[in-house]
């Protein structure tokens, strides 16, 4: 019989890579899922068993349904008027997990925008001791 853990674990090993270019292009999808983690989201874990023979789309929504989300939180975090769409698109594309963590892939593709926002010379400036 398998535990809230347990269903999370297998979710999070099997991690799909087909989804990102859709966070590349999205600011505001990136925003959520920058702003999310384990103080925004709250497990409800009862103890209980998935149902017996559901389906991975059953059981992604059984992990959710265990689940609450500080939207206050993540609409401050985030500077979005209103999170929900966004927060269900990072749902639904298993960008974000239920225990506040965030898809590996996700966060590397956010680390790497990020990273390339804040190049030198960028907005124009050039780096420290270059003329």
């Amino acid at each position: 019989m398998k535990t809230f853990t347990d269903v999370l674990h297998d979710f999070k090993v099997s991690e799909e890579m087909h989804p990102l270019s859709i966070l590349e292009r999205d600011v505001d999808l990136q925003a959520v899922i920058a702003a999310w983690s384990p103080d925004v989201a709250e497990i409800h874990d009862t103890g209980g068993s998935p149902p017996d023979g559901a389906g991975e789309r059953d059981l992604w929504g059984w992990l959710w349904d265990q689940t609450s989300v500080d939207e206050n939180a993540l609409m401050s975090r985030s500077s979005l008027m209103n999170v929900r769409p966004k927060l269900s698109q990072a749902i639904a594309l298993r960008f974000v997990y239920p225990d506040g963590t965030i898809h590996k892939g996700a966060k590397g593709m956010l680390a790497a925008i990020v990273t390339e926002r804040l190049q030198p010379g960028r907005f124009g400036r050039r780096a420290p001791g270059r003329s």
